[in-house]
């Protein structure tokens, strides 16, 4: 908020103040990995609490929280680490309980690219987040009825392969023009035959 150079100043002091606590301390964790406003640790159960008196004393205006493991899984941001009965790490995709499976309604009036990048998007996080085979089924079917729900026709949902598109020519003029979704795909596709680019204006009513 405010500044251009908040973020910049606000990871600044985060990655002092986690330097000076992790120095500091007699048992660091094994692992500290942190993204914006979130941390994953592993360390010894029996350090936890210690850990992170330890951390918030580095300075009181900052104060952490923590959540523990809870039956061999743990959610960080959209990914649900779970360890396996051998010890290793698998991972699955994860959704907050208020998660609300509303996406870009197919009714809408945006372009057709925008609804195949979502089709697109849940498809690939469902591969790159699931280390199994019975995750990454779940996870597709889950996608596939969320998408149905959200008004998505099969066909597009069966088609999960991010379109590919021949590189555009050089185009020798732009206009922009109001989009709508009976007129604005098939301009689209006859203007860019005669290298010119059309680029669509959204507008908000209120």
């Amino acid at each position: 908020m405010g500044s251009p150079v908040s973020s910049v100043v606000a990871n600044l002091v985060m990655e002092d103040i986690e330097t000076r606590a992790l120095e500091t301390f007699t048992d660091p964790p094994r692992l500290w990995k942190g993204y914006v406003d979130d941390t994953f640790v592993i360390m010894k159960r029996s350090k936890l609490s210690e850990f992170l008196t330890h951390l918030n004393k580095i300075e009181n205006s900052i104060q952490f929280t923590m959540e523990n493991e809870k039956e061999g899984c743990l959610p960080f941001l959209d990914l649900l680490v779970k360890r396996s009965p051998s010890g290793h790490l698998l991972s699955a995709v994860y959704r907050k309980p208020t998660h609300s499976d509303r996406y870009l309604n197919f009714r809408s009036e945006q372009p057709i690219q925008h609804k195949q990048s979502i089709v697109y998007t849940l498809s690939q996080r469902a591969k790159k987040l699931s280390s199994t085979a019975q995750d990454l089924n779940s996870e597709l079917k889950y996608a596939k009825r969320t998408l149905l729900l959200n008004g998505y026709p099969k066909w597009i949902i069966k088609n999960r392969k991010k379109q590919q598109h021949n590189r555009s020519p050089e185009f020798r003029s732009k206009i922009v023009l109001p989009y709508s979704a009976d007129l604005g795909e098939t301009l689209k596709r006859i203007l860019e035959r005669h290298c010119i680019q059309i680029q669509n204006l959204f507008q908000a009513y209120n």
